[in-house]
């Protein structure tokens, strides 16, 4: 699994943080990660296939 798997579908601020909703593409497999900015969410959404 690289970045160009993955999709960001939305991006959204609650209570304070900034959320982003991340696909990978092609299934309607979501992650949703708080993140400072889309390169970040992507990177902990990868974090997550590597540390399994």
């Amino acid at each position: 699994m690289n970045a160009s798997d993955l999709e960001i579908v939305e991006e959204y601020s609650v209570l304070g943080q900034r959320r982003y909703v991340v696909r990978i593409k092609g299934t309607n497999i979501s992650f949703n990660v708080e993140a400072s900015n889309a390169k970040e969410a992507i990177e902990k959404v990868l974090s997550l296939f590597s540390s399994g």
